[in-house]
């Protein structure tokens, strides 16, 4: 089982095609982070996905939770990336 855990986590296996892994060392890099950051990561679907028309709210639009999310990051501690 832990086996398969790991295959889903940092295997090449996925339901859809994805692009290439970025390790979280390149992407502090990228981001010009410090390693002491704290980040807080909030994985999107596309407006259209499936599982965004399939399986949010009912009557929740989109582009509302992107503005509730905006709204968050101005709300958290400045150490909070």
């Amino acid at each position: 089982m832990k086996a398969y855990i790991d295959d889903m986590r940092f295997g090449e296996h996925a339901l859809e095609k994805q692009s290439g892994r970025v390790g979280a060392a390149l992407l502090r890099h990228r981001l010009d982070l410090p390693d002491a950051a704290k980040i807080l990561f909030a994985p999107l679907q596309l407006a259209d996905d499936t599982v965004t028309t399939l399986f949010s709210e009912k009557r929740r639009e989109y582009d509302a939770y992107l503005l509730e999310l905006k709204r968050l990051s101005l709300s958290l501690p400045r150490d909070l990336a």
